[in-house]
């Protein structure tokens, strides 16, 4: 209790998101760029199309990114290859569901 007492707010905090990357989703942003810009905005939608292609983070870490690109602040993501679909042949990509 003393640590939380003597410590300053924003350390407190820094640490907190140094345990709790959102790391996840990362590699599954350029994805989620792409399917948002061809007219998927359905968060639930494109959540499960992530867990299709080996996404295990939250459906709220997914709803919260697709907030920051339906405001415009997300930041561009570089272009990468889609994931596969989960159990799917190397290489092979599956058309995504609209």
């Amino acid at each position: 209790m003393r640590h939380y007492l003597t410590t300053d707010l924003h350390q407190i905090l820094a640490s907190a998101c140094e345990r709790r990357p959102n790391g996840h989703i990362n590699r599954f942003k350029p994805y989620l760029q792409q399917r948002f810009r061809g007219g998927a905005t359905n968060a639930a939608g494109l959540f499960r199309e992530i867990r299709e292609r080996g996404y295990r983070g939250s459906r709220v870490v997914v709803t919260k990114y697709i907030a920051t690109l339906r405001a415009g602040t997300a930041a561009p993501e570089p272009a990468q290859p889609i994931p596969a679909l989960a159990g799917s042949p190397p290489g092979s990509r599956a058309a995504p569901t609209p």
